[in-house]
């Protein structure tokens, strides 16, 4: 069993580092594949002893530790899945940047409110691009406070209101892509500290 966990489970982790290296997708299938099948091939032998004799894993340990002695196992195996699910998440993910590179970063727009920094209005105009302020932020202007985006083909323009019912312009920006999705986010600037928001009064209009 743990010689099947050791190859199952470091056949994706082979792929990754392979995409890592490499950027080839096809060579990182493959090395999992063949890693799955021996880990496969090896979790068949190891099941033999179980199918023959009918007892589990655990309880055909005790003969060779004892009682006690065949809980270490599974001590060692909940540890191992820890580390081995740890150096999944670091590996896999590296390799993810690796073979897709920037190309999750997409184009946005956006405008936003803040206590401190008033009303801003930024954007990423490409993929894998900074975001930078299409317009200064308007200082003085903090929440609560009413936001717009309105698209025009690929223009994007900007506007707040203090009431509701008398809107200033922050500006237009680009937006080329085709399809846009909407959303909403809240962030503190604080990797330490998280923070909360309330949104009210939404509309979206087509």
């Amino acid at each position: 069993m743990w010689g099947n966990l050791g190859i199952s489970l470091f056949g994706p982790l082979t792929g990754a580092l392979i995409a890592t290296t490499t950027g080839s997708v096809g060579l990182a299938i493959l090395a999992i594949v063949v890693g799955c099948s021996l880990g496969a091939l090896l979790l068949g032998a190891s099941a033999i002893f179980g199918a023959t004799t009918g007892a589990p894993a655990m309880v055909s340990l005790r003969g060779l530790l004892g009682r006690r002695g065949s809980v270490v196992p599974t001590i060692l195996n909940i540890g191992q899945n820890v580390g081995w699910a740890t150096m999944e998440i670091i590996v896999i993910s590296t390799a993810a940047v690796a073979v897709v590179g920037e190309a999750w970063r997409w184009p946005f727009v956006l405008v936003a409110g803040s206590t401190t920094n008033g009303v801003m209005f930024q954007q990423r105009s490409a993929t894998g691009g900074t975001t930078a302020k299409v317009t200064p932020n308007v200082t003085g202007k903090g929440v609560p406070i009413w936001l717009k985006l309105s698209r025009t083909g690929s223009t994007v323009t900007a506007t707040y209101s203090t009431d509701g019912t008398n809107w200033s312009s922050l500006g237009t920006a680009t937006l080329t892509t085709p399809t846009v999705r909407l959303g909403f986010a809240v962030t503190s600037h604080n990797t330490s500290a998280s923070t909360t928001a309330s949104l009210s009064s939404i509309t979206f209009v087509e």
